[in-house]
């Protein structure tokens, strides 16, 4: 049988808790479903008409109000009833999210069943939303906002999008654009190049409002995230946003909604060129997109909101495709992949002026007809900015390409202005370069009647070259501002030390001019103010408070400098730091419509941010009150747990991935079915399987005769027949689900990305009842879906008869983290806990908790279970100030848990507890660049190779499989290394490492321990000599592997692996779930 969520036949609904009172009327119930008022029913009756005929004439299914408003794409709230066809209608082909918000929970219900049959749930989704409640989303989300009564005026303006549209009560109205935000068009944010935001709404990051995943590559592992990527630039005009994600294997050029990271449309990029080479060649405005999307083809103009190709034109030199045996160490195509790098488009009005090779031409934006063209035989780079119809031009001539240090010569060789209508020069400098050495690291900076040209003297050094000695400006830098009519030098400011080193000189190597005319660059760990007219010192600024140097390009947003996760109020010199989100290296922050986007950097960030965000700032509400958390449906009757069973997540609440018993050594097939169904078609959906925190299948959970998963797309939890794989009921709830539930005296108890804890009856599937964990109810756009802004881990801990779960993306924003103790029998809270800090080192992951020596861990921070006390366990374990860069060594731990299980601690590192029965407990060897990830895969990056890590323990040894330290390449398969630790009695009973084995892959899927054997399954992004993913085993005694790998239908999902009775139950990524005995 089928439950739905909310929707149980039988069962009567009562609530123990009354919504807020905030107004929000909703118009009475009509007689046709959505029409409240005679104009409203006419307009919507004529709509319906016009959408069947457009069905019936085969013209697709777009709703009606798609063409009355203008709003294609994005997030579409109706606030009222709505019939599921044209729901799914203005979903206008996978290209709008849409959610129904109904104050009639039976008629919620059953519209969401209505919806469920369509395939569509996730991208249409229907809540119960209680009569003057606030609309349920983070400000500025809503792009189309459609209601038959009357809303609450104050909420439909804090929600609802510039470019967006409301239809209320028949009344179009269309919202534009506020003073007081502003656009980013270009890379170095609009024509004249200098990086600065006048937007009054970005400031200081306090909270998200949106999260696009992705999926990052740099070893050839499909489907991995890395950190290995550079300079991925998001450009803002007319309330979208385009950006150059890296997605598995595949480079692309795509767009998306600005607002809430809805994915319009996706063009590859053809080419071998290097996410690190993604630079200044891409420009946008309202209409149109211009940008290159191939390492040899033209100049290509794209409509902006479909993709496709307007007009193209040829820039620079005609080449064949890269061939790597012929062009690998070939002089011309390195130059040429390295003009791409600093190849650049800047479109102004109907000009289009690019560069690439050696070559500028100014195009017609409309038609892409030559206009006029230049060609600098000698440069190696190009960079030009345009303001008051002319264009000051920047070339680099490099002496010795291969050298990062330059040599003399290398640098600025001409700066120049050309007339922007005709080309015509209008001025030539040839005697800017500093002794010869001058690096062009970004394109002039035009500011009023002024050009600024910052030159990096990154020397090696050359003898004599040095400052004043009495400079502001760090070692390694000449800056000089000439007038813009004729060129004159009005003044020039060299660096103050007698040579560069390479942590002042290159970092930080980026400089903007605010709104009061300081030009503010920096260095290192600090940065340095001149006024940008006179070239009067302002003087130095601290950055770093903790001595780190900065990678990250300054960007000026109103009164703040931002740079990497540091922002420094130039009026007040205050700096605000946050761990969570860490723009790559040689990029930034992007500022535009009151947010701050950005492309997290994998090795630094939360589990659940992997990609790009968008971050808001401003106060963080007031949490909604204890009696408005706990709805309750029916009385959950508990039985008694039978013995055995794969209860959660990786076994128990302790994670240990330990099953009763052994295994067959000759497994056969019993059954293998398939659970999920495929994806929406259009681009919304397409993010779904971008995110790597959500899996179709999760991994599953056995008890009482059943086999427990979810399917994390769909928001629902499914009940197979353990002997047979017969499906016995299938429960929807009110969002994602990234794990699976806890079984429980007769119930399954699961966490939800809608930010509730649901206890489901085994029985019959039906929800007995459910508690907001989240702050409050309002939600973002992650990966394609609507969730909450604290969304809950689908794995809860159930121990000593209480329920642990855990509400929240990261400690940093909104409020930071909410943990709770619940009664499994009743859903009501005993206690809740606020994991909020931004003390260096502390981001702390909402995790799957885990149950540690009578306490509640999660990643760094444990809970005292009567009293939720929290404890910052990493600051207790390491020595040593936490101001210090380098962690100390496991040596230096002073306190550890005695039980087994995963600590990530401060810095990425992780380390393992173990007991030391006789000396108390002793630290496993950290893994540097490692994050315990229970639940979702590793992050591979450039310099830590892979954090992807498995283990399982009992009381006899602990087995852990990953890098090991690192990892091999044997033949087309990467070998991992297998550990085995256990209490050694010939060193006092203290932790030795027994054994060390080799895998035949490196971090694997899924890990099980049993009576006398390891088993673990390989995946095929790393042993690509292997089948799509095979069951190996290893002995306990010595890690030899036992037979031969046995092949399964299909990868393994991330830990979906459970055993019990002798029977073997794996979850696969292609929605499917088997099981062996």
């Amino acid at each position: 049988m089928r439950s739905d969520f909310l929707t149980r036949a039988p069962i009567s609904y009562s609530s123990s808790c009354k919504p807020r009172a905030i107004a929000l009327p909703i118009a009475r119930p009509a007689p046709f479903p959505f029409l409240g008022s005679s104009s409203m029913r006419k307009l919507m009756l004529l709509m319906a008409l016009l959408l069947a005929a457009n069905v019936a004439r085969g013209e697709g299914t777009a709703h009606p109000l798609i063409a009355q408003t203008g709003v294609t794409n994005g997030l579409c709230v109706v606030v009222g009833e709505m019939p599921a066809k044209e729901l799914v209608a203005l979903t206008n082909d996978g290209q709008m999210l849409v959610e129904c918000l109904i104050s009639d929970r039976a008629k919620a219900d059953a519209l969401r069943n209505e919806v469920v049959k369509t395939g569509l749930i996730g991208l249409v989704t229907i809540k119960h939303h209680p009569t003057r409640a606030a609309l349920p989303y983070v400000s500025t989300t809503v792009n189309l906002l459609v209601s038959d009564g009357p809303v609450d005026a104050t909420e439909v303006v804090r929600v609802v999008a510039p470019f967006g549209a409301t239809v209320i009560n028949g009344k179009l109205t269309k919202v534009s654009l506020p003073a007081t935000m502003d656009e980013w068009p270009m890379v170095g944010g609009k024509a004249d190049q200098n990086p600065h935001s006048a937007d009054a709404q970005v400031g200081l990051p306090t909270g998200l409002r949106w999260i696009s995943p992705q999926e990052f590559d740099n070893a050839g592992a499909a489907g991995v995230p890395s950190s290995g990527f550079r300079k991925v630039p998001f450009l803002s005009a007319a309330g979208r946003m385009a950006t150059f994600p890296v997605d598995g294997r595949e480079q692309s050029l795509a767009v998306f909604n600005a607002f809430n990271s809805v994915r319009l449309w996706t063009r590859p990029f053809k080419g071998n060129l290097e996410t690190s080479n993604f630079g200044y060649f891409i420009a946008m405005d309202e209409e149109r997109i211009y940008s290159y999307l191939d390492l040899v083809g033209p100049l290509e103009c794209l409509d902006v909101r479909t993709g496709k190709t307007l007009w193209s034109a040829s820039v620079g030199t005609a080449r064949a495709p890269y061939n790597a045996a012929r062009d690998r160490d070939n002089p011309d195509w390195i130059e040429h992949t390295r003009s791409m790098t600093n190849a650049q488009t800047v479109v102004i009005g109907e000009r289009v002026v690019a560069t690439k090779d050696k070559v500028l031409t100014a195009l017609n934006a409309k038609t892409g007809a030559q206009i006029w063209s230049h060609t600098y035989p000698d440069a190696s780079k190009i960079l030009f900015s345009i303001k008051d119809g002319s264009v000051t031009v920047a070339v680099h001539t490099t002496v010795d390409s291969g050298n990062r240090l330059l040599k003399s010569g290398d640098g600025l060789s001409v700066l120049l202005s050309l007339d922007l209508a005709t080309g015509k020069e209008q001025w030539k400098r040839t005697d800017l370069m500093d002794r010869g050495v001058g690096f062009v690291y970004q394109p002039p900076i035009r500011y009023k009647d002024s050009v600024l040209m910052p030159l990096k003297r990154f020397v090696d050094p050359l003898p004599g070259v040095g400052g004043s000695g009495n400079s502001p400006l760090p070692p390694g830098w000449v800056y000089v501002c000439l007038d813009s009519k004729d060129g004159t030098t009005r003044w020039r400011e060299t660096d103050s030390g007698p040579k560069a080193s390479l942590p002042q000189a290159w970092y930080i190597s980026n400089c903007f001019v605010n709104q009061r005319g300081e030009l503010w660059t920096g260095y290192s760990t600090g940065a340095v103010a001149i006024d940008a007219v006179t070239g009067k010192s302002l003087g130095k600024h601290k950055v770093s408070p903790y001595g780190t140097p900065i990678c990250q390009l300054p960007r000026g947003v109103g009164d703040y400098m931002a740079v990497g996760r540091f922002w420094v109020n130039t009026l007040t010199k205050e700096i605000g730091s946050f761990d969570t989100v860490r723009a790559p290296c040689n990029d930034s922050v992007y500022p535009a419509y009151g947010a701050s986007m950005a492309v997290v950097q994998g090795c630094e960030c939360a589990k659940w941010i992997v990609g790009r965000v968008g971050m808001v700032g401003g106060p963080i509400p007031a949490p909604l009150p204890d009696d408005q958390r706990c709805e309750t449906f029916s009385p959950l009757v508990p039985t008694t747990d039978s013995p055995g069973g794969w209860r959660s997540l990786m076994a128990d609440g302790r994670r240990s991935s330990r099953m009763a018993g052994d295994l067959s050594e000759q497994l056969a097939l019993a059954w293998h079915v398939r659970l999920d169904q495929p994806l929406p078609r259009g681009p919304v959906a397409s993010d779904w399987r971008r995110d790597r925190t959500v899996r179709a299948t999760s991994p599953a959970v056995l008890a009482d005769g059943l086999v427990v998963v979810a399917r994390g797309h769909q928001g629902q939890v499914v009940a197979l027949d353990q002997a047979t794989g017969t499906e016995k009921w299938r429960c929807q709830l009110g969002g994602r689900i990234d794990g699976p539930p806890t079984l429980w005296r007769g119930h399954a108890f699961i966490g939800c990305r809608d930010g509730w804890v649901y206890a489901i009856a085994l029985t019959d599937g039906n929800i007995r009842w459910r508690h907001l964990v989240a702050a409050d109810r309002r939600q973002i756009v992650n990966g394609g879906q609507l969730e909450s802004l604290w969304p809950v881990g689908g794995s809860v801990v159930i121990e000593d008869g209480a329920l642990y779960a855990c509400a929240g993306i990261s400690n940093h924003f909104d409020g930071g983290l909410w943990a709770t103790r619940l009664d499994p029998l009743t859903g009501k809270a005993a206690w809740r806990s606020r994991v909020a800090s931004k003390s260096r080192g502390a981001d702390i992951r909402n995790e799957p908790m885990a149950w540690i020596n009578g306490r509640i861990w999660m990643d760094k921070v444990s809970f005292d279970p009567a009293s939720g006390q929290l404890i910052d366990e990493a600051a207790v374990a390491l020595a040593g100030p936490p101001q210090t860069q380098k962690a100390p060594s496991p040596t230096q731990f002073k306190e550890m848990p005695d039980d087994r299980a995963p600590i990530s601690t401060v810095w990425s590192r992780t380390f393992h507890g173990w007991p030391d029965r006789k000396d108390g407990p002793a630290p496993f060897p950290g893994i540097s660049g490692t994050h315990m990830l229970i639940n979702s895969p590793g992050v591979v990056t450039a310099h830590r190779q892979a954090s992807a890590r498995h283990w399982a323990f009992d009381d006899q040894g602990f087995y852990t499989a990953g890098d090991g330290g690192g990892f091999t390449r044997k033949g087309a398969a990467f070998a991992g290394t297998l550990l085995a630790y256990a209490n050694d009695p010939k060193a006092g009973g203290k932790l030795g490492r027994i054994w060390t084995g080799s895998t035949l892959d490196h971090g694997g899927s899924a890990f099980l321990l049993t009576d006398t054997r390891i088993m673990q399954t390989t995946t095929r992004w790393i042993s690509n000599n292997l089948p799509p993913s095979s069951l190996v085993a290893y002995t306990r005694a010595d890690g030899k592997r036992v037979g031969k790998p046995m092949e399964l239908p299909a990868v393994t999902a991330w830990r979906g692996i459970a055993a019990d009775a002798g029977r073997l139950v794996l979850s696969f990524d292609d929605g499917s779930v088997g099981c062996w005995k």
